[in-house]
């Protein structure tokens, strides 16, 4: 009874997101965009082959992530609770250590040993299209988690980093009547696909004469590396620096730190992103401003679920002509309501 009403719940998805998949392309950085098929072309239609028995053939899952922090952590749960009710289901995880080539090296070894399905948070989208098509080629689900190659694939299911930028920025704006703001962005080789750092410099400058966007930079997503950037960040503006905006909760927390160092917690607004537990105790101690929170397990569940539903539905994703996208909603986490979702 569990697995029909699995499979009706998620047929209302794919439903819908095969419709997308056949008139538009899923954004890569979840900037809310949708690229439609070239002018005078049709997109070729998906189809569907013949699906399995979910709840009696022996299955492998894999999650293949960048880095095990503590987004992939939260992944990982949530991918653990959605496969749960599948005893027959093994699942195995795959953690590339930052290395865009391991990650690569390790996709192709669950390609190799026959997994059904796998759910990947990339290090380079770039360097994964080659893999990700020859596992779709093979029958083999994919699923990108936040960012995606443009190459056919399952599914992706993201926060949208556009958004992320704009709902930043808009909170800057309505906290303060002028603002001298920095970024700390995704690393060089992410920028053309996480565009959080480009949206809220954007919406700043919409905003008027009274917000200027000073600079991005790159960061690496650690705390270190955004303490490190900030403190050079703040030397380089004389401390005159109203509000950080971080891509992600660790380097905030760093940048945090920098903040904190310099004695002006309080004045400068630190913004991160994920809702961290440990990001939140910074938020409620006020050395933070503000986290964008997306409910990371709750992505896992909703990977695993749509990889559960596309081998049972017997989903060829090598034919889609762009990859139908779930977007996650974004939530402000700050003084206002941060005991809400602190645990």
């Amino acid at each position: 009874m569990r697995n029909r009403y699995l499979a009706k719940t998620l047929a209302v998805f794919m439903t819908a997101a095969v419709m997308l998949a056949g008139c538009g392309s899923r954004e890569a950085a979840g900037d809310g965009a949708q690229t439609p098929a070239a002018e005078g072309q049709e997109a070729d239609a998906p189809s569907f082959g013949t699906g399995i028995d979910i709840a009696s053939e022996s299955l492998k899952v894999g999650f293949s992530a960048g880095n095990m922090d503590a987004n992939a952590v939260l992944w990982e749960q949530g991918i653990r609770q959605g496969l749960a009710p599948y005893k027959n289901v093994e699942f195995n995880t795959f953690d590339a250590g930052g290395s865009g080539e391991k990650q690569v090296q390790q996709f192709e070894e669950m390609i190799n040993q026959g997994y059904n399905a796998i759910i990947v948070n990339g290090l380079d989208t770039s360097a994964l299209a080659s893999v990700s098509t020859e596992a779709e080629t093979a029958g083999i689900k994919v699923i990108h988690i936040n960012v995606g190659p443009e190459s056919p694939h399952t599914a992706g299911i993201s926060n949208s980093s556009w958004n992320l930028g704009v709902t930043v920025a808009n909170d800057v704006m309505a906290k303060m009547d002028s603002a001298k703001c920095v970024s700390i962005g995704p690393p060089v080789s992410m920028q053309a696909i996480v565009q959080g750092a480009a949206a809220f410099e954007e919406t700043l400058k919409a905003g008027g004469s009274s917000y200027e966007f000073l600079e991005n930079q790159a960061g690496d997503w650690s705390t270190e590396n955004g303490n490190e950037i900030a403190r050079n960040l703040l030397t380089k503006y004389n401390n005159e620096i109203d509000a950080i905006f971080c891509h992600n909760d660790q380097m905030a927390m760093g940048a945090a730190q920098a903040v904190e160092a310099a004695g002006l917690t309080g004045q400068v607004k630190v913004y991160g992103a994920d809702g961290l537990q440990e990001a939140l105790t910074y938020i409620k101690e006020g050395k933070m401003e503000a986290s964008v929170y997306c409910d990371a397990v709750q992505q896992g569940i909703t990977a695993a679920q749509y990889a559960l539903y596309a081998l049972a539905a017997g989903v060829d994703g090598s034919t889609f002509a762009a990859a139908p996208d779930i977007v996650a909603p974004s939530i402000v986490i700050d003084s206002t309501n941060v005991d809400d979702y602190l645990k």
